[in-house]
């Protein structure tokens, strides 16, 4: 655990050992993306995980209540299988769900 939390620190990335090795084996059977279609909402909170923001700067720039935010987040990982914000983004582009940001000025 500690050796995870050192690896983190310094900019690495720490998976669970089965996401891990089902992501390598390229088994997407695993996943019934029919039960995980996102929310735009969730997916706006998707492409801001991705961009590294925290529940509280997510909250700030969608104007919701910190406590929903961290509740979309809490669904992400339920809906995508994942156990972090890592597994998630990565679980994401394995769908090939679109995480680039949808800012209308670029």
């Amino acid at each position: 655990m500690i050796s995870d939390v050192e690896t983190v620190t310094v900019g690495g990335t720490v998976f669970d050992e089965k996401v891990l090795a089902k992501l390598i084996s390229g088994d997407t059977d695993i996943f019934d993306q029919e039960k995980h279609i996102l929310s735009s909402r969730e997916l706006e909170v998707l492409r801001l995980i991705k961009d590294g923001k925290t529940n509280k700067e997510m909250a700030d720039l969608l104007n919701l209540a910190y406590a929903t935010v961290k509740k979309y987040v809490q669904t992400l990982f339920v809906k995508l299988g994942a156990n972090n914000r890592t597994e998630a983004v990565v679980i994401a582009a394995k769908w090939d769900l679109e995480l680039d940001s949808q800012d209308s000025d670029e």
